[in-house]
């Protein structure tokens, strides 16, 4: 009879640690809910918009477009270009929000070469 106590106790602790094995490791979906909280405000407009002609880093250059690492434009000329379109580059004033244009040019200053 004693033996029955001590069963239970070592299949509880087994069926605990196995349960707990993994609960310090995140989930596929936590995993990429994390990784978008890690992203910079304009980060994924700048993806969804831009990353076209500019590349993901800036510098793609397809079809003329600026080099954005080498942009010597102040943020509000920044925002002025996004806003309204320069040379070969279409207005973005009907596409994206003020706050989003704000963003991108926030976003943008980080892609700069050191």
């Amino acid at each position: 009879m004693a033996r029955l106590p001590v069963l239970f106790f070592v299949t509880a602790l087994l069926i605990s640690a196995c349960n707990n094995s993994n609960g310090n490791r995140p989930s596929g979906n936590q995993q990429a809910a994390q990784a978008a909280t890690n992203e910079l405000p304009g980060q994924a407009v700048y993806q969804k918009n831009c990353k076209i002609c500019h590349g993901s880093k800036g510098d793609l250059g397809l079809s003329g477009a600026a080099n954005l690492r080498k942009s010597t434009l102040t943020p509000d000329e920044k925002i002025g270009v996004i806003t309204f379109g320069r040379n070969g580059m279409a207005p973005h004033k009907d596409i994206l929000t003020a706050e989003e244009i704000d963003q991108v040019a926030a976003y943008i200053e980080t892609l700069h070469d050191e």
